[in-house]
């Protein structure tokens, strides 16, 4: 599932920054925030099962403490190269393949 989940984010991306209709981004942002939202809940199921009782609050808590940064540096990064090139076709297809990695 959590390969998927990123293939499934990683096509969204490249559905925003290739194909300019209003459908295709709906289904593109539907795709985002459903594997996005699948993403954080299994996470949090998988920790869950391999980290033991005492330590699970720390390992949850560091986990959405670096999915936060990451979400707050990706903004930083699409802000600038949206400067820098005037689009965010580039941004979306940095984050399309950091997703496919």
């Amino acid at each position: 599932m959590t390969i998927a989940g990123f293939i499934l984010t990683a096509l969204g991306c490249v559905l925003f920054a290739a194909v300019g209709s209003v459908l295709v981004y709906s289904f593109a942002a539907a795709t985002i925030g459903l594997t996005i939202g699948a993403e954080a809940d299994l996470a949090t199921y998988l920790v869950s099962r391999y980290v033991d009782t005492p330590k699970l609050s720390r390992a949850i808590a560091s986990m959405w403490m670096l999915w936060s940064w990451g979400g707050g540096i990706g903004i930083f990064i699409a802000g600038h190269l949206f400067g820098l090139s005037g689009s965010y076709v580039y941004p979306f297809w940095l984050f399309a393949a950091l997703h496919a990695n």
